[in-house]
């Protein structure tokens, strides 16, 4: 089964298949899709990022649909600036709570194909269990939320050095995302939006 996880927070369960949103219910327990979410709990995942060695959709997009990407790609991009304007946290709304419908249509049947070209057209990497596992592994550390105690430091915080970490602080959400595939030599980077350890 080829589908596509709605949002990746916790509350915002769904998935896109068939050319159906299905709203409620688990995620398939097996099948192809882009990448992995904490919503997946099944053991027989194509992911077509581990295909594409973790290159984004729009680099593997078929020469055919290239256009039509960019297009999608353009509004996805406006409404994130309109979303950004409106101080509208997409932290706390899911994403398919926000985003006109037909869009949403456009965007997840788009991302199906290119998933579908990647899987049936790039060759299975060897190592597509181990990077699946990993992947999980991310998931489950991304979904934890980080509690940091400022209190043990507090007189440090008038220096210039301490007022840059707690503005950072109040700037990142306080998650860990790493990327396994931020790094040519296979170490995993974090996000810049992020807290980095």
């Amino acid at each position: 089964m080829l589908f596509q996880v709605l949002d990746h927070k916790k509350d915002c369960v769904g998935y896109f298949a068939d050319n159906h949103i299905h709203s409620t219910g688990n995620v398939p327990s097996q099948g192809t899709t882009w990448e992995m979410s904490e919503h997946m709990h099944g053991e027989a995942y194509e992911l077509g990022r581990i295909y594409s060695q973790g290159a984004p959709l729009t680099d593997v997009c078929p020469e055919d649909m290239k256009e039509d990407w960019e297009k999608i790609k353009k509004t996805l991009k406006s409404c994130l600036r309109a979303f950004n304007t409106a101080k509208l946290s997409l932290h706390e709304n899911c994403l398919y709570d926000v985003l006109p419908e037909y869009f949403l249509y456009e965007y997840l049947s788009a991302k199906n194909k290119i998933t579908q070209h990647v899987v049936e057209n790039l060759p299975r990497p060897k190592n597509h269990d181990e990077m699946l596992n990993l992947n999980k592994m991310l998931v489950d550390i991304r979904s934890r939320h980080l509690n940091i105690n400022i209190n043990p430091i507090k007189h440090l915080l008038s220096s210039v050095r301490g007022m840059n970490f707690h503005r950072t602080l109040h700037n990142v959400r306080h998650v860990c995302d790493y990327n396994p595939w931020g790094t040519i030599t296979g170490r995993l980077s974090t996000h810049p939006t992020l807290f980095r350890f």
